[in-house]
């Protein structure tokens, strides 16, 4: 079955994502057109837009990421079309709701009495 081109909506270029999110170059799959599954995934995406516009556009960043890690050179391709598109559409709402500081991560210690699941597994 024959994807519907998408092209009717804008995206951004590979320039404007790797200034504003971070992305490499390296890190850009290009050769994909966008189609209405580019369309689904996208609208997938924003059912999260709850976690905020920051948030959401550094999963997006995240699962490329984890795509290219996983040798998943076309899902990586795909995603990249998702994220051309929020860019294009949500970018300053990302930037807007951005924290000012890079969030350090926090480390959680077990209550007293309670060990780790590989201390079950020994």
């Amino acid at each position: 079955m024959k994807q519907k081109n998408i092209m009717k909506y804008r995206l951004a270029t590979v320039a404007q994502c790797a200034a504003k999110t971070g992305l490499g170059f390296d890190e850009m799959m290009l050769g994909v057109v966008p189609t209405s599954a580019h369309a689904s995934l996208y609208s997938s995406y924003l059912l999260l837009r709850v976690e905020g516009w920051a948030s959401l556009q550094n999963r997006i960043v995240g699962d490329i990421r984890s795509s290219l890690d996983l040798g998943a050179a076309q899902q990586a391709a795909d995603l990249l079309i998702v994220l051309r598109w929020f860019v294009a559409e949500h970018y300053p709402k990302a930037e807007a709701s951005a924290p000012d500081t890079p969030v350090e991560p926090v480390h959680i210690e077990p209550p007293q009495g309670v060990g780790s699941r590989t201390d079950a597994l020994s």
